[in-house]
């Protein structure tokens, strides 16, 4: 059986499904534009096929009594930045918490990893400022900071 989406009938197969919808109504023809698109960038490799991503899930929350555990009365806050750093490339992607003291990191390849929180001004960390991780396949991540005020004299 011959492979239908071998690297010399794509190009050909999607010339002649095009051909096709000349003689079909514009929302046809947007739609085969689009198809066409979608089919050429995954024959060219722009879309990553066989691979599988996991995800990166935190929680920056106001450590009122500084010991670096979040306690139920503790509420989450967003004076943060997280920087996501791989140690294959270095920095791949920074994200400040929602207002909710949420943040997240979404697709991101199986590898070893290290998220980095930096709080703002006037505020410091109560746990590691770094957590190194391993994503792999299909998981989600869970890391949490602690943050404090500084107390000004």
């Amino acid at each position: 059986m011959t492979d239908i989406l071998n690297s010399t009938s794509i190009p050909l197969k999607l010339r002649d499904f095009y051909k096709g919808l000349a003689k079909k109504s514009n929302r046809w023809r947007i739609l085969g534009g689009i198809l066409l698109i979608i089919l050429l960038l995954t024959s060219l490799g722009s879309i990553d096929r066989g691979v599988v991503y996991g995800g990166i899930e935190g929680q920056v929350f106001y450590d009122l009594d500084g010991d670096g555990e979040r306690d139920f009365d503790e509420p989450y806050v967003h004076n943060m930045l997280i920087k996501l750093i791989s140690s294959d490339l270095g920095e791949i992607e920074s994200t400040s918490p929602n207002s909710e003291g949420l943040f997240s990191f979404n697709s991101v390849p199986p590898g070893e990893y290290t998220v980095v929180g930096i709080p703002d001004v006037d505020w410091e960390l109560t746990t590691d400022s770094s957590v190194e991780i391993t994503v792999e396949e299909q998981s989600t991540i869970l890391v949490s900071f602690g943050i404090m005020q500084i107390e000004v004299p």
